[in-house]
């Protein structure tokens, strides 16, 4: 029997500078860029670029926010919340 795909929907917030740079450059359906406000203007201002690339929203803000987004502080200043869809495979 052959396989069939599906497509599996999700949502969630991937966070980490190159995590968020590599799904920004993929354009995996990114919907907002939450970027720290402390974050180096330069380095900002490349996220922001990608986001706009990408067709999201960009919005600096502060620390607390991202931790209560991830749950963690591990986020390195940039989040982002994506709606993806994935293919599946059913037999």
């Amino acid at each position: 029997m052959a396989a069939q795909t599906a497509q599996q929907e999700g949502t969630g917030f991937i966070y980490g500078k190159n995590a968020v740079a590599e799904l920004l450059k993929s354009g995996a359906g990114v919907d907002t860029l939450y970027v720290q406000d402390t974050m180096a203007p330069r380095e900002a201002a490349y996220y922001t670029a990608l986001a706009r690339q990408a067709g999201a929203v960009a919005k600096r803000v502060r620390a607390q926010k991202l931790d209560a987004l991830c749950g963690t502080q591990n986020h390195q200043g940039a989040v982002s919340y994506t709606h993806l869809t994935l293919p599946t495979n059913r037999e």
